[in-house]
């Protein structure tokens, strides 16, 4: 005969079930947001050599295939951040709310460089050589 589980622990269970799937799909996706980057960041490696091969190409090849292939680089780069972003939170599920106590201290700590700033700017008003 089989005890029957306390709803809380059927609520636990259930909860880090979700959880865990959440997390293995955020990392998956973030994969495939990475591979899914990774050609478009590739491009102007497969476009810039042909622009310098060909001495028959002028500098306006050069420079259109450069300037070409730049949005391509930056595009594949956000979406292979994306995917960078998506795995980190899979792995690291607590690391958006250290984020926020980190940007907190960064604030408080820039608000005591403001008052230490006004300080040494009330210092500096004064004549020196009534100092002295």
């Amino acid at each position: 005969m089989s005890m029957p589980t306390p709803r809380h622990m059927t609520e636990f269970v259930e909860s880090a079930e979700s959880e865990s799937t959440t997390r293995v799909s955020e990392i998956v996706g973030g994969l495939f947001a990475v591979c899914f980057g990774l050609p478009f960041t590739l491009v102007p490696l497969m476009l810039v050599p042909i622009a310098f091969i060909d001495a028959e190409n002028g500098l306006f090849m050069q420079i259109f295939l450069i300037a070409f292939s730049l949005p391509f680089l930056f595009a594949g780069l956000a979406v292979q951040f994306t995917g960078f972003q998506s795995i980190r939170n899979g792995l690291f599920p607590k690391a958006k709310e250290l984020e926020h106590v980190v940007q907190d201290a960064t604030k408080d700590i820039s608000a005591f460089e403001q008052a230490a700033l006004q300080e040494v700017g009330d210092v500096e008003k004064e004549n020196f050589w009534d100092t002295v």
